[in-house]
This record gives C-alpha cells, structure tokens and sequence, in this order.
C-alpha cells in the first residue's frame, strides 16, 4: 500500500500502487469540496445555469465603441442561387396522365372504383349475414377484422363482383393466405 495526503484536508490515506496516480483525496465528500480546475477556461467544461462573472456589470465606454465597430462589419453576404427543379422531380400534370410511363389507357385501377359502391357494400353485407358474421376458421367479427373476400378475383371477373355465391367470410389471418390476397393471382383467369 501507498501512503498519500489528502489535499483538501491534509489527512494521510493509504491506496493500492495501482491507484496512487489516480487519487488525490481520502473520500469523495472531500474530491467533492475541491475546486474543478479542469473547469476553468475549458471549451465544454461550465455546468448549465453556470453565471459569468461579468454578468451585470456595466460596459465602458470603450468596450461599447469596440463592439459598435464589430458588429458595423458586414460580411459580404453570398449572391442567393437560383433554384432549379431536380431533374427527377416533374411539375404538377408534367408526368401525369397519358404522359406518365406506365399509363394504359385510363384503365389500370378503374376496377377499384368497385370497391367504394352502394352495390359493393350491400354485397359485403350480404356475405357476411350469410355466414353470420364468422370466418370459416370459427374466429368471430365481435373479436376482430373480417373481410368479406372474392372467391373468383374481383377485377378479373367482374360478371361476379357482386354474387353473394362469389363471397366468403374470412379473418385477415385466413384472408392473407388465400391466392388473390391484396392483388396476388396465383391462379390464372380460367
């Protein structure tokens, strides 16, 4: 063991070899009481709500004339850069419709439109009472989400969008195992 003296207040201590560079005072109360002079000046080193000791004293005179004359400098300011568009970004109607890539002829999603009818929604209903409002698993709508799924693709057979017989109640467990589940066509149009 090493013997060292403590210097806030001067009592001997003894530590390990090992940590006889490392410490400087007997306990922590009195590491505590010591000043932080790795502080001082230190870029990071002031504590938050720390006050500076010229904090409410008057300025000279001379001291406001200097800073009036700094902050009269003005930095030569940057001629502003005119905006271009990003060569992939289109203005509104640029890429849209018959100029767009991918179009059709205004016929990629009409069959969603479906979705949104008065007739849609009566079929839904009548899927659903029908099977009274279970899924072919047991599981039952008070308990969670059912669906009302197409047994035959809703867009490619739209003879049978609304024919209670092309209708089957389903969770979203069964619903996403089926074959057309969220557009997937496993099986061809017959």
């Amino acid at each position: 063991m090493v013997t060292l003296q403590c210097k806030k207040c001067g009592k001997d201590f003894q530590v390990s070899p090992s940590r006889a560079g490392k410490r400087s005072c007997c306990s922590k109360e009195c590491f505590d009481g010591l000043p932080k002079t790795w502080l001082v000046g230190h870029k990071h080193g002031f504590e938050k709500g720390f006050t500076p000791w010229n904090k409410g004293l008057p300025m000279s005179e001379e001291a406001k004339e200097k800073l009036k004359e700094t902050l009269k400098i003005v930095r030569p300011k940057k001629p502003a850069k005119e905006k271009l568009p990003h060569p992939c970004r289109w203005k509104k109607g640029d890429n849209a419709g018959e100029k767009h890539w991918a179009w059709k002829g205004g016929n990629s999603y009409r069959y969603k439109k479906g979705y949104k009818t008065v007739e849609y929604r009566e079929w839904r209903t009548a899927v659903f009472e029908r099977d009274n409002y279970t899924c072919k698993c047991g599981f039952k709508g008070s308990k969670g989400y059912i669906t009302a799924h197409h047994i035959k693709s809703f867009a490619h057979y739209p003879e049978l969008r609304y024919e209670v017989s092309n209708g089957i109640t389903l969770c979203e467990k069964c619903h996403s195992e089926t074959d057309n589940y969220k557009g997937r066509n496993k099986i061809a149009k017959l």
